[in-house]
């Protein structure tokens, strides 16, 4: 175990005071205190720590790109973070809330009694929701849009039609109220 900064610096008047373990024991990795990570973590732990994982518990959210998996254990490490040994029932609201309503809608009738049913629900939701994109995009086909030069033609074709069709409502068509034709048949605005 490696402790640096003022990890190290407490680890050490705690090993002065006597207030650390005194047994060291050997297990598969570096010997360890009993007790040593506890106690570093309360020691280092911000004050206001519960309620800055409460918030971020309550404002989580299954982002769109996110994979399942990664906003599944985001929350359960929460849950975990906040209460240790927290209910399944509550696990699984803290899931819940998070979801989608169109996602919800989908899975409610499945209703998993447990946070792995969950994962399981929501990794198969994921899963066909995947597949009927690519079997959309294999029927009917990538969109593509139009070559630069097709949409600049269509652009040019539209702007004749209408300059045509401005040309003939101002030749042919009596003025609209508020306007009225000089003599070269000129629209002019009476309201400036």
């Amino acid at each position: 175990m490696s402790l640096l900064g003022a990890v190290l610096k407490w680890f050490i008047s705690k090993d002065a005071a006597g207030q650390l373990a005194n047994d060291w024991q050997e297990q598969a990795g570096p010997p360890i205190t009993p007790g040593v990570k506890t106690q570093i973590l309360t020691q280092f732990r911000p004050i206001n720590q519960d309620e800055y994982n409460e918030d971020r518990l309550k404002a989580s959210k299954w982002g769109a790109g996110e994979p399942t998996t990664e906003y599944f254990y985001d929350v359960l490490n929460l849950c975990r973070r906040l209460i240790p040994h927290m209910a399944e029932a509550n696990k699984l609201r803290c899931l819940w809330r998070g979801l989608k309503p169109t996602v919800i809608e989908k899975l409610w009738s499945l209703k998993p009694t447990t946070c792995d049913g969950f994962l399981e629900e929501v990794k198969r939701l994921q899963e066909l929701t995947s597949r009927s994109k690519e079997l959309a995009l294999g029927v009917l086909g990538k969109p593509t849009l139009p070559a630069k030069e097709d949409r600049i033609d269509r652009l040019e074709h539209m702007m004749e039609e209408l300059l045509g069709s401005m040309a003939t409502r101002t030749t042919g068509n009596p003025p609209q109220q508020g306007w009225r034709t000089n003599n070269t048949n000129e629209i002019v605005d009476d309201n400036p």
